[in-house]
């Protein structure tokens, strides 16, 4: 078994309120917090096995979520930034 896979975390029946800048929102079926792009292809597997409905979250600004909710698995990206690498020290 992929290591990665087993250290997926799903939550189950999340609010989805504290994820959203207007904080308002019903719970999430599955909620997973996405640190790798590994994560973000292991979710997408988790959902398809089960046939539920995706939503990507970003920083949650922009979006109103239903106070019934969403009857999928939401993936908070929560990937690190773009580094910036210096031309001179690579060379």
């Amino acid at each position: 078994m992929n290591t990665a896979k087993a250290a997926l975390e799903i939550f189950e029946n999340i609010h989805l309120a504290p994820y959203t800048t207007l904080g308002i929102g019903g719970p999430a079926r599955f909620v997973i917090h996405a640190k790798t792009e590994e994560q973000i292809l292991n979710a997408l597997e988790f959902a398809q096995a089960r046939g539920c409905p995706v939503f990507i979250l970003g920083g949650g600004s922009n979006i109103l979520v239903s106070d019934a909710g969403f009857a999928g698995l939401v993936i908070k990206v929560e990937l690190s930034g773009i580094a910036h690498l210096d031309a001179e020290a690579a060379a």
